[in-house]
């Protein structure tokens, strides 16, 4: 009983630390399974008064806190559907290779080989800053030291590693997910509006709009792994829009966006876009104008822009259409005004090319 709880934790552990990047529960597919994604069958008749109806559609779009409350127990269910699977794949091969699942978890985890390069742990330690604390003093921090980062790289590495092996036993045996996402009424507003940063073709069939966050390190993650491929892969044939929605907890972020703003009016949005996320932790006004020199960006005008109160009402904009529609994290993304579930490379892609089909 001890080894399958503690199997099942292993499987846990690797699905939430899935979650907690962005990358949405992990879903997988081989030429024996698929996966449900359709949608509620109707929208439902709820209320009516001479004449007058009220249906699902129209009360979600009233109440936001509805679909978010649907959208949590979703990712509940989802996580604890995709558990039972990796578990019972797990079962399945410990019985085929005759052995207890115990030594076959073993048998995994020995087996993950990870290697740690001299530069990533430099970056792990500039990305970082002075944010580690000082053995010797609490009350002062400095970097974090080589071995520590080290250490750090090496545990993501294993868990991804950890990940990689369990998709790979569930992927070897036939399976079908038939839990649904709820359905996510699509947002009647233009939301892909060509005076916000975009990359791509603006008649594209395909519209992604990304809310996202500066300092939001799932934002940075998703871009670089996922959206970043698909705008790469895609070109012309899709319209990607960049709004932003910098959380309350994260101080430097308001700024930070408008500071993007200014980049874009010269014509410099995503190199500087994609500075500020690998610059997360140092965001202050002064770092902001460094990282637009660094681009070459002309300060004459890049310094008075930040404090151009109409950049301003751009942030704010995309801030209070957040607000309107439900969001309260980021990233979120949309495709053609619906909103996305699961913001993986795999789920994005077959979406795109459903429409493009």
């Amino acid at each position: 009983m001890k080894k399958a709880v503690g199997y099942g934790l292993i499987i846990a552990l690797c699905l939430s630390v899935a979650i907690n990047v962005g990358l949405g529960i992990l879903t997988y597919k081989n030429s024996q399974s698929t996966a449900s994604t359709s949608a509620s069958k109707s929208n439902k008749l709820l209320a009516k008064i001479e004449g007058q109806k009220l249906f699902e559609e129209d009360l979600i779009q009233k109440t936001p806190n509805i679909q978010r409350t649907r959208e949590q127990l979703y990712r509940i269910k989802k996580q604890a559907v995709d558990q039972w699977v990796a578990e019972k794949a797990i079962e399945l091969e410990a019985k085929r290779q005759k052995m207890p699942v115990g030594q076959l978890i073993q048998k995994i985890v020995a087996g993950l080989k990870v290697a740690v390069t001299e530069q990533e742990i430099t970056a792990v330690i500039k990305q970082f800053g002075n944010a580690y604390p000082d053995p010797k003093d609490p009350t002062k921090k400095g970097p974090i030291p080589r071995p520590q980062a080290r250490q750090y790289l090496t545990q993501m590495k294993q868990q991804q590693a950890l990940r990689g092996k369990i998709e790979e036993l569930r992927a070897a045996y036939s399976f079908k997910i038939y839990l649904e996402a709820p359905k996510t009424p699509k947002v009647k507003k233009n939301l892909a509006l060509t005076n916000r940063p975009y990359s791509g073709n603006p008649n594209a069939k395909v519209k992604i709009v990304e809310f996202a966050d500066f300092q939001c390190s799932a934002c940075a993650y998703i871009y670089t792994s996922t959206l970043a491929k698909l705008k790469t892969e895609y070109g012309d044939k899709i319209m990607f829009v960049f709004r932003d929605f910098p959380l309350p907890q994260h101080k430097d972020a308001y700024l930070a966006a408008i500071a993007s703003k200014c980049a874009a009016k010269q014509g410099k949005f995503w190199e500087y876009h994609d500075l500020l996320f690998n610059k997360q932790r140092h965001l202050k006004r002064e770092s902001l104008i460094t990282y637009a020199s660094e681009i070459g960006a002309n300060m004459e005008t890049f310094k008075p822009c930040l404090e151009d109160k109409s950049i301003a009402k751009l942030v704010d904009e995309d801030m209070a259409l957040a607000n309107e529609l439900g969001i309260n994290a980021t990233p979120t993304v949309f495709i053609n005004g619906e909103k996305v579930h699961s913001i993986t490379y795999a789920s994005l892609k077959e979406k795109i090319d459903s429409i493009l089909k």
